[in-house]
């Protein structure tokens, strides 16, 4: 187990709630409320996850980032993320 003040990284799980936008926009499928993520397993965009590589439990950050330009969602593909 774990400490809060233990820095999240590769292999580690979290609980994550997260809002984002795309170009300042608010768009479907932008939030998420207690998700459990592996760091590093690939379940996030890997932009997303290295964002949250270093935050500790209870701490907030704004992860900016820009979507690939073959990026699944053609509505997000090239535009600026932020979480």
């Amino acid at each position: 187990m774990k400490s809060k003040e233990t820095p999240l990284k590769n292999g580690l799980v979290a609980i994550v709630d997260y809002e984002g936008k795309a170009d300042g926009k608010y768009f479907k499928g932008n939030a998420a409320k207690d998700l459990t993520i592996e760091l590093g397993a690939g379940g996030l965009l890997k932009e997303f996850e290295e964002g949250l590589k270093g935050t500790r439990a209870g701490e907030e950050k704004t992860v900016s980032f820009a979507y690939p330009q073959d990026y699944f969602n053609k509505d997000l593909a090239g535009k600026k993320g932020e979480f």
